[in-house]
Protein backbone atom coordinates (compact mmCIF):
# COMPACT_ATOMS: atom_id res chain seq x y z
CA UNK A 1 0.00 0.00 0.00
CA UNK A 2 1.50 3.41 -0.64
CA UNK A 3 0.75 6.72 0.52
CA UNK A 4 -0.90 7.75 -2.29
CA UNK A 5 -3.97 5.02 -1.82
CA UNK A 6 -3.75 5.59 2.31
CA UNK A 7 -4.44 9.48 1.69
CA UNK A 8 -6.81 9.00 -1.24
CA UNK A 9 -8.94 6.55 1.35
CA UNK A 10 -9.44 9.10 3.98
CA UNK A 11 -9.58 13.08 4.12
CA UNK A 12 -6.56 12.93 6.84
CA UNK A 13 -3.95 10.44 7.68
CA UNK A 14 -3.04 10.18 11.36
CA UNK A 15 0.42 10.58 12.59
CA UNK A 16 2.23 9.07 16.14
CA UNK A 17 3.56 11.57 18.59
CA UNK A 18 6.75 12.06 20.53
CA UNK A 19 9.08 8.64 20.52
CA UNK A 20 11.48 10.75 22.70
CA UNK A 21 9.15 11.46 25.25
CA UNK A 22 8.25 8.02 25.38
CA UNK A 23 11.50 6.76 25.41
CA UNK A 24 12.60 8.72 28.35
CA UNK A 25 9.52 7.53 30.66
CA UNK A 26 10.54 4.17 29.72
CA UNK A 27 14.02 4.08 31.09
CA UNK A 28 16.20 6.07 28.82
CA UNK A 29 19.10 7.22 30.52
CA UNK A 30 20.04 10.96 29.73
CA UNK A 31 22.98 11.24 27.49
CA UNK A 32 22.47 8.06 26.24
CA UNK A 33 21.55 7.75 22.13
CA UNK A 34 17.42 6.81 21.62
CA UNK A 35 19.02 5.00 18.71
CA UNK A 36 20.77 2.10 20.43
CA UNK A 37 17.30 0.68 22.24
CA UNK A 38 16.83 -0.54 19.07
CA UNK A 39 19.13 -2.86 19.30
CA UNK A 40 19.69 -3.14 23.15
CA UNK A 41 16.12 -2.94 24.17
CA UNK A 42 13.79 -3.57 20.84
CA UNK A 43 10.42 -4.49 22.90
CA UNK A 44 10.50 -0.87 24.51
CA UNK A 45 10.34 0.41 21.01
CA UNK A 46 8.00 -1.82 19.73
CA UNK A 47 5.91 -1.40 22.55
CA UNK A 48 5.87 2.33 21.61
CA UNK A 49 4.89 1.85 18.38
CA UNK A 50 1.83 -0.92 19.38
CA UNK A 51 0.86 2.26 21.18
CA UNK A 52 0.43 4.65 18.50
CA UNK A 53 -0.84 1.82 16.09
CA UNK A 54 -3.71 1.20 18.80
CA UNK A 55 -4.47 4.87 19.19
CA UNK A 56 -5.48 4.60 15.34
CA UNK A 57 -1.89 5.93 13.49
CA UNK A 58 -1.54 5.49 10.20
CA UNK A 59 2.01 6.40 10.07
CA UNK A 60 4.71 5.44 12.70
CA UNK A 61 7.63 6.73 12.88
CA UNK A 62 11.01 4.71 13.28
CA UNK A 63 13.23 5.70 16.25
CA UNK A 64 16.09 7.11 13.91
CA UNK A 65 16.05 10.74 14.52
CA UNK A 66 19.47 11.05 15.41
CA UNK A 67 20.78 8.05 13.50
CA UNK A 68 23.46 9.56 10.85
CA UNK A 69 26.68 8.56 11.08
CA UNK A 70 27.27 12.76 11.92
CA UNK A 71 24.96 12.72 14.98
CA UNK A 72 25.79 8.97 16.02
CA UNK A 73 29.55 9.95 16.32
CA UNK A 74 29.12 12.32 19.35
CA UNK A 75 28.26 9.05 21.00
CA UNK A 76 30.85 6.85 19.65
CA UNK A 77 28.54 5.01 17.62
CA UNK A 78 28.71 5.85 14.03
CA UNK A 79 30.16 2.31 13.27
CA UNK A 80 26.64 1.21 14.47
CA UNK A 81 24.81 3.56 11.89
CA UNK A 82 23.25 0.71 9.68
CA UNK A 83 22.53 -1.52 12.37
CA UNK A 84 20.61 0.88 14.41
CA UNK A 85 18.54 2.36 11.38
CA UNK A 86 17.97 -1.05 9.50
CA UNK A 87 16.29 -2.25 13.64
CA UNK A 88 14.13 1.07 13.81
CA UNK A 89 12.55 0.30 10.78
CA UNK A 90 12.05 -3.45 11.23
CA UNK A 91 10.35 -2.79 15.00
CA UNK A 92 8.35 -0.55 12.80
CA UNK A 93 7.42 -2.99 10.59
CA UNK A 94 7.06 -6.01 13.02
CA UNK A 95 4.42 -3.86 15.07
CA UNK A 96 2.28 -3.05 12.11
CA UNK A 97 2.14 -6.62 11.67
CA UNK A 98 1.36 -7.50 15.07
CA UNK A 99 -1.17 -4.67 15.43
CA UNK A 100 -3.13 -6.35 12.17
CA UNK A 101 -3.13 -2.67 11.27
CA UNK A 102 -2.97 -0.82 7.18
CA UNK A 103 0.00 1.95 8.28
CA UNK A 104 3.08 3.25 6.78
CA UNK A 105 6.17 3.53 8.23
CA UNK A 106 8.33 6.67 7.80
CA UNK A 107 11.96 6.70 8.45
CA UNK A 108 12.49 9.95 10.38
CA UNK A 109 15.95 11.57 9.96
CA UNK A 110 16.25 14.68 12.11
CA UNK A 111 19.49 17.25 11.82
CA UNK A 112 23.27 16.34 12.15
CA UNK A 113 23.70 18.60 15.15
CA UNK A 114 26.57 20.19 13.09
CA UNK A 115 26.24 23.61 10.99
CA UNK A 116 27.09 23.46 7.25
CA UNK A 117 29.52 25.75 5.91
CA UNK A 118 29.78 28.72 5.62
CA UNK A 119 28.69 29.02 9.54
CA UNK A 120 30.10 26.06 10.33
CA UNK A 121 32.67 22.89 8.52
CA UNK A 122 30.98 20.62 7.91
CA UNK A 123 30.36 20.78 3.92
CA UNK A 124 26.62 20.40 2.16
CA UNK A 125 27.65 17.54 0.01
CA UNK A 126 29.29 15.72 3.13
CA UNK A 127 25.65 16.53 4.89
CA UNK A 128 23.48 15.03 1.75
CA UNK A 129 25.90 11.80 1.88
CA UNK A 130 25.62 10.72 5.53
CA UNK A 131 21.60 11.44 5.13
CA UNK A 132 21.90 9.08 2.09
CA UNK A 133 23.45 6.40 4.28
CA UNK A 134 20.70 6.51 6.62
CA UNK A 135 17.90 7.00 4.13
CA UNK A 136 19.33 3.98 2.31
CA UNK A 137 19.57 1.68 5.93
CA UNK A 138 15.91 2.80 6.73
CA UNK A 139 14.77 1.65 3.52
CA UNK A 140 16.48 -1.90 3.72
CA UNK A 141 14.75 -1.93 6.82
CA UNK A 142 11.50 -1.67 5.23
CA UNK A 143 10.49 1.96 5.44
CA UNK A 144 7.74 2.85 3.40
CA UNK A 145 9.07 6.92 2.94
CA UNK A 146 11.36 9.01 4.81
CA UNK A 147 10.69 11.52 6.60
CA UNK A 148 13.23 14.56 7.03
CA UNK A 149 12.22 16.50 9.98
CA UNK A 150 12.66 19.15 12.35
CA UNK A 151 15.33 21.28 10.21
CA UNK A 152 15.92 24.63 10.86
CA UNK A 153 18.18 25.22 7.93
CA UNK A 154 16.79 25.47 4.56
CA UNK A 155 20.60 23.84 3.37
CA UNK A 156 20.13 21.35 6.27
CA UNK A 157 17.33 20.26 4.90
CA UNK A 158 17.86 19.96 1.01
CA UNK A 159 20.84 17.83 1.57
CA UNK A 160 18.81 15.44 3.62
CA UNK A 161 16.03 15.82 0.84
CA UNK A 162 18.51 14.61 -1.55
CA UNK A 163 20.02 12.24 0.23
CA UNK A 164 17.29 11.23 0.99
CA UNK A 165 15.92 10.80 -2.63
CA UNK A 166 18.18 8.42 -3.47
CA UNK A 167 16.54 5.78 -2.13
CA UNK A 168 13.84 6.23 -4.45
CA UNK A 169 10.80 6.23 -1.93
CA UNK A 170 8.77 9.30 -1.30
CA UNK A 171 10.73 11.54 0.91
CA UNK A 172 8.79 14.57 3.52
CA UNK A 173 10.23 17.18 4.92
CA UNK A 174 9.17 18.51 8.42
CA UNK A 175 10.79 22.35 9.42
CA UNK A 176 10.78 23.64 12.74
CA UNK A 177 9.10 27.00 12.85
CA UNK A 178 8.87 29.48 15.77
CA UNK A 179 5.86 31.77 16.51
CA UNK A 180 6.13 34.17 13.95
CA UNK A 181 6.57 32.03 10.74
CA UNK A 182 10.09 31.42 10.31
CA UNK A 183 12.95 29.14 11.39
CA UNK A 184 15.86 30.23 14.01
CA UNK A 185 17.92 30.76 10.76
CA UNK A 186 14.71 33.08 9.55
CA UNK A 187 13.66 30.59 7.03
CA UNK A 188 9.77 31.93 6.10
CA UNK A 189 7.08 29.03 5.47
CA UNK A 190 7.05 30.22 1.99
CA UNK A 191 10.51 30.15 1.05
CA UNK A 192 10.58 26.61 2.50
CA UNK A 193 7.98 25.14 0.77
CA UNK A 194 8.86 26.79 -2.45
CA UNK A 195 12.42 25.38 -2.00
CA UNK A 196 11.28 21.92 -0.48
CA UNK A 197 9.20 21.39 -3.71
CA UNK A 198 11.26 22.58 -6.12
CA UNK A 199 13.75 19.98 -5.14
CA UNK A 200 11.45 16.82 -5.20
CA UNK A 201 9.31 16.38 -1.76
CA UNK A 202 6.20 14.87 -1.99
CA UNK A 203 4.72 16.62 1.12
CA UNK A 204 6.02 19.46 3.34
CA UNK A 205 5.50 20.89 7.19
CA UNK A 206 6.45 21.76 10.45
CA UNK A 207 6.96 20.34 13.56
CA UNK A 208 7.88 20.97 16.71
CA UNK A 209 9.17 24.18 18.55
CA UNK A 210 5.35 25.70 19.38
CA UNK A 211 2.02 24.35 20.21
CA UNK A 212 -0.86 23.80 18.21
CA UNK A 213 -2.59 27.11 18.41
CA UNK A 214 1.29 29.39 17.45
CA UNK A 215 0.95 27.19 14.19
CA UNK A 216 -1.85 28.00 12.74
CA UNK A 217 -0.18 31.03 10.77
CA UNK A 218 2.78 28.50 9.60
CA UNK A 219 0.34 26.20 8.17
CA UNK A 220 -1.84 28.47 6.23
CA UNK A 221 1.32 29.04 4.54
CA UNK A 222 2.25 26.10 3.51
CA UNK A 223 -1.00 25.37 2.62
CA UNK A 224 -0.49 27.38 -0.53
CA UNK A 225 2.44 25.61 -1.96
CA UNK A 226 0.12 23.11 -3.46
CA UNK A 227 1.81 19.71 -1.76
CA UNK A 228 0.39 18.15 0.89
CA UNK A 229 0.93 19.38 4.70
CA UNK A 230 1.82 17.89 7.65
CA UNK A 231 1.72 19.74 11.22
CA UNK A 232 2.91 17.87 14.14
CA UNK A 233 3.55 20.56 16.79
CA UNK A 234 4.37 19.89 20.93
CA UNK A 235 1.67 19.72 23.48
CA UNK A 236 2.39 23.41 23.57
CA UNK A 237 4.79 25.94 24.47
CA UNK A 238 7.17 23.80 26.80
CA UNK A 239 7.17 25.26 30.77
CA UNK A 240 10.27 24.51 32.88
CA UNK A 241 9.25 23.53 36.13
CA UNK A 242 12.28 23.23 38.33
CA UNK A 243 14.13 21.21 36.42
CA UNK A 244 11.45 19.35 34.26
CA UNK A 245 10.53 20.56 31.19
CA UNK A 246 6.96 20.39 31.17
CA UNK A 247 4.50 20.85 28.41
CA UNK A 248 0.95 21.96 29.24
CA UNK A 249 -1.63 20.80 27.07
CA UNK A 250 -3.10 17.25 28.16
CA UNK A 251 -4.70 14.50 25.49
CA UNK A 252 -8.25 16.69 25.08
CA UNK A 253 -7.04 20.31 24.66
CA UNK A 254 -4.21 19.26 22.46
CA UNK A 255 -6.90 17.79 20.05
CA UNK A 256 -9.55 20.72 20.48
CA UNK A 257 -6.46 23.10 19.50
CA UNK A 258 -5.77 20.89 16.56
CA UNK A 259 -9.47 21.60 15.22
CA UNK A 260 -8.66 25.01 13.03
CA UNK A 261 -5.15 22.71 11.70
CA UNK A 262 -7.36 20.73 9.98
CA UNK A 263 -8.42 22.74 7.36
CA UNK A 264 -5.07 23.42 5.45
CA UNK A 265 -3.02 19.78 6.77
CA UNK A 266 -3.64 16.51 5.54
CA UNK A 267 -1.43 14.52 7.72
CA UNK A 268 -1.23 15.84 11.87
CA UNK A 269 0.22 14.19 14.89
CA UNK A 270 2.06 14.94 17.60
CA UNK A 271 5.49 16.20 18.37
CA UNK A 272 7.66 16.69 21.47
CA UNK A 273 5.02 16.22 24.98
CA UNK A 274 2.48 14.40 23.06
CA UNK A 275 1.64 10.65 24.03
CA UNK A 276 -0.95 7.63 22.71
CA UNK A 277 -3.31 9.34 24.65
CA UNK A 278 -2.77 12.51 22.75
CA UNK A 279 -3.22 10.88 19.43
CA UNK A 280 -6.25 9.02 20.18
CA UNK A 281 -7.90 12.00 20.97
CA UNK A 282 -7.23 13.34 17.80
CA UNK A 283 -8.11 10.33 16.26
CA UNK A 284 -11.42 11.08 17.75
CA UNK A 285 -11.72 14.45 16.28
CA UNK A 286 -10.59 13.20 13.09
CA UNK A 287 -13.30 11.16 13.05
CA UNK A 288 -16.18 13.64 14.19
CA UNK A 289 -14.74 15.95 11.51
Amino acid sequence: MSWQDLMAKKKHLLGDGAMGTMLQQAGLEIGAAPESMNIEQPEVVKKIHLAYLEAGSDIIQTNSFGGSVLKLSRYGLADQMEAFNMAAAKLAKEAIHEAGRKALVAGSIGPTGELISPFGTLEPQEAEEAFALQAQALARGGADLILVETMTDLVEAKAALSGALRTGLPVWVTMTFEANGRTNWGVSAKEAVEALKASGASAVGANCSVGPKEMLATAQELAKGGLPVILQPNAGLPQLIGDETVFPLGPEEFAQCMKPLLEYAKIVGGCCGTTPRHIAKLRDLLAAH
